[in-house]
């Protein structure tokens, strides 16, 4: 028997990876904000070259995430508008096969009732 679970009780445990990502994402959302507000000076050379590698950086983050999500949607849409997979073709068959079987069994065992009343 299935034991209900009291999600309470469950202790999760965030990755570092994730604090990680927030830390990049907070340091950027810093940077961009101190630039356009003129906190940090746009005129420095190294500070142009670090902040056009963090923005290369996190917009091909992004973009790997959108591809990913793309194709994930397209292959979904290609998939769902040929009808059934073979999987799922070899599976309706083998219902149809197993509904055909159980008449079957049925028929005879009607079959021997009736000769064993006879």
């Amino acid at each position: 028997m299935l034991q209900k679970h009291d999600l309470r009780k469950i202790k999760y445990r965030i990755p570092f990876v994730y604090y990680f990502l927030l830390l990049i994402l907070v340091i950027i959302t810093i940077w961009i904000i101190g630039t356009y507000s003129g906190i940090i000076p746009i005129t420095d050379i190294l500070l142009n070259f670090i902040g056009f590698i963090s923005m290369l950086i996190s917009i091909t983050m992004l973009a790997v995430i959108g591809a990913i999500f793309l194709g994930m949607y397209l292959s979904h849409r290609i998939l769902t508008k040929k009808g059934f997979t073979p999987f799922e073709i070899s599976m309706l068959e083998m219902h149809e096969d197993i509904k055909y079987m159980k008449k079957q069994i049925a028929k005879l065992k009607n079959d021997l009732n009736n000769k064993d009343k006879k």
